[in-house]
């Protein structure tokens, strides 16, 4: 039996530019959690998760994999992870060779542009864009869920 990392991932990341207004970063931050919901009854080993937000209240310092990996935090232990933030959504890579536990995935910290309102729950987005088993079998039916801290 292979319980080698899931390879779903071989081309999570599809860079698509936006159409972006201009925000100046400030210095305040706001934190969010992203929540895996596995679907009852299956073991989901690697997911591939897409984390909108808006850009004209938040925004990631920089763009593409060493921006993403920057405001990620409290990945599972053991974890192989992978970021890309494309300015307006961050693409997060979580897999390990065991199932993802069911609750809190990641924490994302993004910048608030200066002088703008703090952003609110339902203006951030969260899909599950890819998920497989420990065998890396694929999983439909997986959901995420965003929540500011």
């Amino acid at each position: 039996m292979n319980r080698s990392v899931p390879l779903l991932l071989v081309a999570f990341i599809t860079a698509t530019p936006a159409l972006l207004l201009a925000c100046e970063p400030g210095s305040a931050t706001t934190r969010v959690r992203v929540s895996l919901q596995p679907p009852e009854g299956i073991d989901v080993a690697a997911v591939v998760i897409s984390l909108g937000y808006p850009t004209e209240k938040l925004v990631i310092e920089g763009q593409g994999p060493q921006a993403g990996r920057s405001v990620v935090a409290n990945t599972p232990a053991g974890a192989v992870t992978a970021s890309d933030d494309m300015d307006g959504e961050l693409r997060q890579v979580v897999a390990k060779p065991s199932p993802l536990a069911a609750g809190p995935i990641f924490d994302v910290t993004l910048k608030r542009c200066a002088g703008s309102a703090d952003a609110v729950a339902n203006e951030l987005t969260c899909r599950v864009i890819d998920a497989s088993d420990p065998m890396s079998t694929k999983v439909s039916g997986a959901r995420c869920l965003v929540t500011l801290l």
